[in-house]
């Protein structure tokens, strides 16, 4: 998933890898998922209260991001 960070970010515009820009994919990915992973929605485009909506719209995510997902709860997964 490509993110354009900005200039507050910790590490922009110094050409370094930066751990928290890295991670910050993984954190999106993970809040978005969270709602359907607790049963909430059955995709992540149910759920409205998200800024998922918005990546959509600026083209970040795919609307159908994670619908083809199987989850099965075995605890390796976030908490």
């Amino acid at each position: 998933m490509p993110f354009a960070v900005g200039r507050n970010q910790p590490g922009a515009g110094r050409g370094i890898p930066c751990p928290a820009r890295v991670d910050f994919n993984g954190y999106m990915d993970y809040i978005h998922w969270n709602p359907v992973k607790h049963g909430h929605v059955s995709c992540v485009a149910d759920w409205p209260y998200s800024i998922f909506h918005r990546y959509v719209r600026t083209g970040i995510y795919p609307a159908d991001w994670g619908d083809n997902v199987t989850f099965e709860n075995d605890g390796s997964f976030g908490e």
